[in-house]
């Protein structure tokens, strides 16, 4: 995770919610689009999603599921790809 910091290509998740996180990725799914969901975060009986922001390859993910999150807990690292213009 420490390269992740220092890399502009790589982007990690973070919580912005307290609970229990649900994995929503197939195992062997590795590049997403924009808009797919990554996880849900279920925070009093209430589902959360959490989406892609842009297009991106998985790295790591960082979480179990059902693990308890707390605010800022990196979730997963993705290595985002550029779009050729």
């Amino acid at each position: 995770m420490y390269d992740a910091l220092f890399n502009p290509t790589l982007f990690v998740y973070v919580s912005k919610l307290i609970g229990i996180v649900h994995i929503k990725i197939p195992y062997e799914v590795r590049s997403l689009h924009k808009g797919d969901v990554l996880f849900e975060i279920e925070s009093l009986k209430i589902s959360n999603p959490v989406l892609m922001e842009e297009d991106g390859i998985i790295e790591d993910i960082l979480v179990k599921d059902g693990q308890v999150i707390m605010y800022d807990t990196p979730l997963v690292i993705i290595k985002v790809q550029k779009k050729e213009e």
